[in-house]
């Protein structure tokens, strides 16, 4: 190798040393910018995750705008929500059922009901569909009284809005399943 050849690899080398140093040092600032960069909220800042040092249990303050904290003794209003919003509290409610009960809810949709085969149980929804009219949202409930189907019911796919109170019903399936509603105080036909 002569000389003009061992200056130009002693060049490359350099060049490729200085490359590495480069993205090495890139690298760095990058992950001190992720550590550092970031502002740190705190708890009520956020208004999401809380934990109740007594308990252990993680609890959210205000799991959908717009639901919570409504006036006329409704705690969570999903009668002018859209179909994700219903469905994100549907979810929580299937997930998490005891963190609802006690609360009062609102809701619009449609009237469907059912029977149970095996207990011959009627069960009552209010369902809401998304723009597409291909996926559903929907919350079973049970009327308070005593209500006689058909006789003191809407028509089965009328717009409806229920009020009532979120409660246990899985002594209604009798098999050990949960099973969990709103124990409907009142039901008005919207159409």
């Amino acid at each position: 190798m002569d000389s003009t050849e061992h200056g130009k690899h002693k060049k490359n080398n350099m060049g490729k040393r200085t490359m590495k140093r480069f993205f090495y040092f890139l690298s760095c600032i990058l992950i001190l910018l992720c550590i550092f960069g970031c502002k740190k909220k705190n708890d009520a800042d956020k208004g999401i995750a809380q934990t109740d040092s007594g308990n252990g249990i993680t609890q959210s303050t205000d799991l959908i705008p717009g639901t919570q904290n409504v006036a006329d003794g409704v705690d969570y209003d999903l009668s002018g929500q859209n179909y994700n919003i219903v469905s994100a509290m549907n979810f929580d409610m299937a997930v998490e059922p005891e963190r609802f009960y006690g609360k009062v809810i609102k809701m619009r949709g449609q009237f469907f009901s059912d029977v149970e085969p095996d207990t011959k149980t009627r069960f009552y929804s209010c369902i809401l569909y998304d723009a597409t009219a291909c996926c559903q949202a929907g919350i079973d409930f049970q009327m308070s009284g005593n209500k006689i189907y058909p006789d003191d019911f809407p028509a089965e796919g009328s717009t409806i809005e229920i009020v009532g109170t979120f409660k246990d019903f899985s002594d209604l399936l009798n098999d050990g399943r949960d099973y969990s509603g709103i124990l409907c105080d009142s039901i008005t036909v919207l159409d």
